[in-house]
C-alpha cells in the first residue's frame, strides 16, 4: 500500500512548525560543535580561561537543543502521524541531538586535563572536530534539499559519510600517539585524552547516523 512520506505530511501549518523547530535544533547543535572547536583550540594553547568561557556556551546551547528536541517529540505525540513516519523523524532528531551530547562530553574531559596536551594529539582532536563541524553544516544543507531535490540530499549524505571515514583514520592515528605518550603525560591525563578522542569519534559516528536517516527519508518518501 502506498504511504505518503512524512515530508509531504510536513506540508500543513502544524507540521511546518515541526520542521522549523528542527532547523532551530540544528542551529543549536552547530553552536555546540563550533564552541567545542574553540575550546579544543584553547586546550591546545593551554588557555584554561577561554576553555571555561566556551564551556558555558556549549552547556547552554546543548541545553537549548535538548529543549527543542523535547518540543518536537511533544508535537509529534499530539498530532496524527503514520507510526513509521514518526519513527523516522524521531530517529533523525535523536541522532542529531547525540552529535552535541558526545561533543559536549569531549569538552568536559578536556576541562579536567592537567596542563597542556601534546601538540600532535591536540592537532588530531582539532582535525576531528573540524570534520564534525563540516558535517553539521552539511546536515543543514541536506535537510534543505529534502523537499526539492532528493538526489542532492543523497549526494550530501555521501559527503558526510566520507568525513566520518576520515575521522576513523584520525582516531586510529590519535590513539597511537596518545598511548605512546602515556609516560610523558601521566596515566590520568593519558586516560582523559583517550576519552576525549572516543567522545569525538562517537559524535562523528552520529553524523553518519543522521546521514543514513536522511538517505532513508530521501529514498522511501515520494
Amino acid at each position: 500500500m502506498f504511504r505518503i512520506g512524512f515530508w509531504e505530511w510536513l506540508a500543513s501549518r502544524r507540521e511546518r512548525e515541526v520542521l522549523k523547530l528542527y532547523d532551530q535544533h540544528i542551529d543549536e547543535i552547530a553552536k555546540v560543535t563550533n564552541s567545542v572547536n574553540n575550546l579544543l583550540t584553547a586546550f591546545r594553547d593551554g588557555d584554561k580561561s577561554l576553555m571555561e568561557n566556551e564551556w558555558r556556551i556549549i552547556f547552554e546551547s546543548e541545553r537549548k537543543a535538548d529543549d527543542i528536541k523535547r518540543r518536537i517529540i511533544r508535537e509529534l505525540s499530539e498530532e496524527f502521524v503514520h507510526p513509521i513516519d514518526r519513527e523516522e523523524l524521531i530517529r533523525l532528531i535523536l541522532a542529531t541531538d547525540d552529535i552535541a551530547t558526545f561533543a559536549k562530553e569531549a569538552s568536559r574531559m578536556a576541562l579536567l586535563y592537567n596542563g597542556k596536551p601534546p601538540l600532535d594529539v591536540a592537532q588530531v582532536l582539532l582535525g576531528i572536530i573540524t570534520r564534525i563541524n563540516e558535517s553539521v553544516m552539511l546536515i543543514r544543507e541536506a535537510v534543505s534539499y529534502l523537499s526539492i531535490d532528493k538526489k542532492k540530499t543523497l549526494e550530501i549524505s555521501d559527503k558526510i559519510e566520507r568525513l566520518e571515514e576520515e575521522v576513523d583514520d584520525l582516531r586510529h592515528k590519535g590513539l597511537s600517539i596518545i598511548l605512546a605518550r602515556c609516560n610523558e603525560t601521566g596515566i590520568p591525563n593519558c586516560l582523559l585524552l583517550k576519552d576525549i578522542l572516543e567522545y569525538l569519534e562517537n559524535s562523528a559516528d552520529k553524523t553518519e547516523d543522521v546521514a543514513d536517516e536522511l538517505r532513508s527519508i530521501a529514498v522511501f518518501t515520494s
